[in-house]
């Protein structure tokens, strides 16, 4: 079954390939998505990772990322990126994240003919939905903190009066009346917050059912984890090293794996 991981803040993907065996890089791991191509690292290898907002304002900076990267694939996070995309006639393949419509067979045809080539299985289905749904030529998240809102209300700002500019980073977090303490990324680039699940989602522990859906990769995605920590799990996960991998996730959700969405 292919891997593949994705880095939500390019430096931690930087650093933490640091730490991982070029054997794992070359063999194991299938793709490295990542907001730019870290050093070292194949072209072939990395898919370049979309902000989930992207304003018109922000379209010319886009541009210049793209064409100073000329990535061979993508992962868009919503349909202006598609029609974006498509505007400065972009050549590579166009995979779609988990935060883009492909609940069922009807929509990854929509997706299909407007040029996407790969999809993300959405969070919100099931083990049943997803065999119905079918997972061919979709990716499926089995581990990352899961995105539940994207705003345009900075939590720092709001907080400090002030403005980070271009310094993206889990500056500030939220905490509900349960005294749960959501992560917020701030996406200074492009003008946007990410709150994150208080726990990672984890489905270590559901191979079989996971390859009975035969996805066409498993994904490890890393939010908050430190280069070291993202390392650690990598490498244990690839090794099939499960006691490792409950030590270094002892607190988790399953998501929506086994109970759906009502």
């Amino acid at each position: 079954m292919n891997t593949d991981v994705l880095f939500e803040s390019g430096k931690t993907a930087a650093k933490a390939l640091k730490f991982i065996n070029e054997d794992i890089l070359s063999g194991a791991v299938r793709y490295i998505i990542s907001p730019f191509r870290p050093e070292g690292l194949e072209k072939e290898k990395h898919i370049l990772l979309l902000p989930y907002v992207l304003r018109s304002e922000n379209e010319e900076a886009l541009s210049d990322l793209i064409k100073r990267e000329r990535p061979e694939r993508v992962l868009i996070r919503n349909m202006e990126e598609l029609g974006f995309l498509k505007d400065m006639d972009f050549s590579g393949e166009i995979d779609s994240d988990a935060s883009l419509y492909s609940f069922n067979r009807e929509s990854i045809m929509v997706l299909k003919s407007l040029g996407v080539k790969h999809f993300t299985c959405p969070y919100e289905l099931d083990l049943y939905e997803l065999r119905e749904r079918g997972c061919d030529s979709s990716s499926m998240v089995i581990y990352g903190r899961t995105p539940l809102m994207v705003s345009a209300q900075c939590t720092y700002k709001t907080g400090s009066g002030k403005c980070r500019s271009e310094r993206d980073g889990f500056l500030s977090g939220i905490t509900d009346r349960k005294k749960v303490s959501f992560p917020v990324w701030h996406e200074c680039r492009y003008c946007y917050n990410l709150i994150y699940n208080s726990v990672p989602l984890s489905l270590f522990k559901e191979e079989e059912d996971l390859l009975s859906l035969s996805p066409d990769s498993l994904r490890l995605d890393f939010t908050t984890e430190s280069p070291e920590e993202a390392s650690k799990i990598i490498k244990a996960y690839v090794c099939g090293d499960r006691a490792r991998l409950s030590e270094l996730v002892p607190a988790y959700t399953k998501g929506h794996f086994r109970k759906g969405t009502e």
